[in-house]
């Protein structure tokens, strides 16, 4: 088994769908896995399509899959 040190967490990014009524991909920007490093430059893609992408931004879902 592996140290939890050395197991990096995984993340996914989705974005509110008005019309759907769900978290659905952004067009432009893939669904993931990130790492942590990685989903920095995602939501900077987001920010760049007009989404805030910041802590309290209800119209972008990051969610951490542990491993």
């Amino acid at each position: 088994m592996t140290p939890r040190s050395k197991v990096k967490a995984k993340y996914y990014v989705t974005t509110w769908d008005m019309d759907r009524q769900e978290f659905t991909p952004q067009r432009g920007v893939r669904t993931g896995p990130y790492t942590l490093f990685s989903l920095r430059r995602a939501l900077r893609e987001l920010r760049a399509a007009g989404y805030d992408a910041r802590k309290g931004d209800c119209s972008v879902l990051v969610a951490r899959d542990e491993p």
